[in-house]
C-alpha cells in the first residue's frame, strides 16, 4: 500500500511578505486620510469662527445706522489693537470702538483660555458696497481673510488678497452684506 503525499500546512514566506506589503499600504492610506481629516476638520473650524467674528461686526453695524451710513466703518481695518491692553477700547467712542473691539478679536485678544485657537493670520475688511441704494438703503460687505491649510482656488473677495501666499491659493475670504435702512 502506497502512504498518501505529505501534504505542507503552513504559510510560506511568500504569502507572509505578500500579506505584510497589503497590511502596510493599507495602513499607509488610513494615515493619510487621517492626516487629511484633521486638516479638514481644522479648517471648518477656523470657519466657525470666521462665521462668529462676522455676525459680531454685522450686528455692531446694524446698531449703529448712522455711523455706517456715513462711512465710520469703512476704510482699512488693522489689528494694530489686539496687542493692546483690554481697556483701551472702552476709551474710544461709537465705531471706533466697534471697530477696537473687532480688530482685538481678529488679532486672537479674545483667546485667553490658551485652549481656543484664531484662525491663522486672520485679517478684516470692511467696504461700502452702494450707499442709498433704492429704498436709501446701504450696503456694507464684512469679510474676513484668513490662511487656509491647503491650496484651493483663490476667492473672489479681493479681502487679503496677496497676504497669502504667491497665488492667493490658501486665502480664504467669508463675508457678509449689512443692509442698512
Amino acid at each position: 500500500m502506497k502512504s498518501a503525499p505529505c501534504r505542507s500546512t503552513g504559510f510560506t514566506l511568500i504569502e507572509v511578505l505578500v500579506t505584510f506589503l497589503i497590511v502596510g499600504i493599507g495602513l499607509l492610506g488610513l494615515a493619510a486620510l487621517q492626516t487629511s481629516t484633521v486638516n479638514e476638520q481644522f479648517e471648518a473650524y477656523q470657519r466657525v469662527q470666521v462665521t462668529s467674528m462676522l455676525d459680531d461686526m454685522a450686528q455692531r453695524i446694524r446698531a449703529n445706522p448712522a455711523a455706517a451710513k456715513t462711512g465710520s466703518y469703512t476704510g482699512a481695518v488693522s489689528n494694530a489693537y489686539g496687542q493692546q491692553p483690554v481697556g483701551v477700547c472702552a476709551l474710544t467712542p461709537g465705531a471706533s470702538r466697534d471697530l477696537c473691539e473687532w480688530n482685538r478679536i481678529l488679532a486672537g485678544a479674545a483667546a485667553t483660555d490658551g485652549l481656543t485657537a484664531q484662525p491663522l493670520r486672520a485679517g478684516g475688511c470692511i467696504d461700502m458696497l452702494s450707499l442709498s441704494g433704492a429704498n436709501g438703503e446701504t450696503t456694507i460687505r464684512v469679510a474676513v481673510a484668513w490662511q487656509g491649510m491647503t491650496a484651493s482656488i483663490a476667492p473672489g473677495d479681493d479681502c487679503g488678497m496677496e497676504n497669502y501666499g504667491e497665488n492667493d491659493a490658501f486665502r480664504r475670504v467669508a463675508f457678509r452684506d449689512v443692509i442698512i435702512r
